[in-house]
């Protein structure tokens, strides 16, 4: 008689066991968050705001987050293990003054395409109006309360996740 399987209840049980691969190459997505990040702080230098330091460390929380919705098919800032951004940040040992938390999904038939510029510009404009156009979105995008951020985008198939983490680190 085997054992029943353990139940899989965050990314870090997942990865270790399966090889969880993006459908378009590495270096391309991480072209991506940086064309993100550009757009980010044009905004931000719009408004006469801080521009953001980019974060490592935030970006590995932000990439877990995006690989997890696409793994256990959910799209939330709570995952279904009940954990929130907050306590991925705690998990990670980020300590913060002020932290904040965007995401966005897009799907296309034809995203394989699409240039990563188009794809950077669909998270921050697109026409489901990710992170300008939604107002939560927006003010934690060009919030002065944040000084840095960290992005993680996953690509599987025609689907397309984003998270930006934004915090003021505690010195």
């Amino acid at each position: 008689m085997s054992s029943p399987a353990t139940p899989i209840t965050t990314i870090d049980d997942i990865t270790p066991v399966m090889e969880v691969q993006s459908s378009r190459p590495l270096e391309e997505v991480s072209t991506i968050e940086l064309e993100i990040h550009k757009l980010v702080n044009i905004e931000r230098r719009k408004i006469g705001c801080v521009e953001l330091q980019y974060d490592d460390a935030l970006a590995q929380i932000a990439e877990k987050h995006s690989i997890d919705m696409h793994v256990r098919d959910f799209f939330a800032h709570k995952n279904p293990s009940g954990d929130n951004s907050f306590k991925r940040a705690a998990k990670a040992g980020y300590k913060y003054r002020a932290y904040g938390e965007n995401i966005a999904w897009y799907s296309r038939t034809r995203l394989n395409k699409m240039t990563k510029q188009e794809i950077a510009n669909k998270i921050m404009y697109g026409e489901k109006g990710w992170w300008l156009s939604k107002k939560g979105h927006k003010e934690n995008l060009l919030s002065a309360n944040y000084d840095r951020e960290g992005l993680g985008v996953w690509i599987y198939g025609n689907k397309v996740w984003a998270t930006q983490n934004l915090a003021k680190k505690k010195t």
